[in-house]
Formats: structure tokens, sequence, C-alpha cells
């Protein structure tokens, strides 16, 4: 069965269920959690008035804050200060294909403990990121649920 979620500025279609998760902080952001596959998803966007001279340098600032919020995550957790060890791939910062925004993103793994990914859009008006973590699992499906996801969200640019 296909599951969408529609927003004025963004869609996600996915045919896994996906339940929404109660948010105790009051953030604004939309937690799903994926009990087949353990994932979860949170999708954030933020308002902004970016001039265009300005959107590369704040995309790379989301790129190395949505980083240290996950180390930070970790090591809240974990209720310790010891630096996670997070392997990185494919990570990019780059104009989006429109011209009128930029792509970040990376994927990568916490060794022997999860696969993650992140993918974000910085416009001239807002901010959307989207972050998926998947625990390490034998499970079919599970490795690539961040491609997974990204291939049925899309957001509205700008």
């Amino acid at each position: 069965m296909t599951h969408r979620w529609a927003h004025e500025q963004f869609t996600f279609i996915t045919n896994r269920n996906w339940f929404k998760q109660e948010d105790k902080s009051q953030d604004g952001r939309l937690h799903l959690y994926c009990p087949e596959t353990g994932s979860s998803l949170v999708l954030s966007m933020d308002a902004m008035d970016i001039p265009d001279s300005r959107m590369e340098s704040v995309a790379r600032f989301v790129l190395e804050a949505r980083k240290r919020a996950h180390v930070e995550g970790i090591q809240e957790l974990n209720g310790n200060k010891e630096v996670p060890v997070l392997e990185y791939d494919g990570e990019r910062v780059a104009k989006h294909p429109t011209a009128n925004a930029w792509e970040i993103g990376y994927e990568g793994t916490q060794p022997g403990r999860s696969f993650f990914g992140f993918m974000g859009f910085v416009t001239n008006n807002k901010v959307v990121s989207l972050f998926v973590i998947t625990p390490f699992s034998y499970g079919d499906g599970c490795r690539n649920m961040f491609r997974e996801v990204v291939g049925g969200f899309s957001v509205t640019i700008p």
C-alpha cells in the first residue's frame, strides 16, 4: 500500500509503513518511524530570507551543523562526551539543477551500529533538511533506506 505525506513545501511517497512519532521537543520537525526496518526519519523546514550571494555559505553551514547535531545526539544517547566514529560517503554541496537552490547531503555509517543519510536544500526563502538513520541489520532493504526515502521525497523549489 502506498502512503503519501503531502505538504505545500514537500511530498513524501513510500510503500513502507511509517508512523508519526510524538514530538516531545515541540521543535516543529516531522518525526517518522518505520518498525519494519527500525528506521527513523526527521524532516525540518525553516523559513529564512537568504540572498543569492549567501546561499552557498548557508548550505555549507547547514551541512556541518547536521554532522555536529548527529555527533551530539549520539553522545547524549550514550551519556558521555566520547566522539563516535562516523564514516561519511558521498558528501556534496552543489547548486541544484534549477539554479534556484543549493543541494547538500551525505551518506555514512557508524560502524557496527547504523546507516545514516542526510539531504538538504537551501533556497532564498527556506532551508529543508531530511535525515534518516537505520540500525545495522541483516534484513533486506535496511542498508539502502536513505536512498529509498530520498527516491520518494520531493521538495518545492524555491
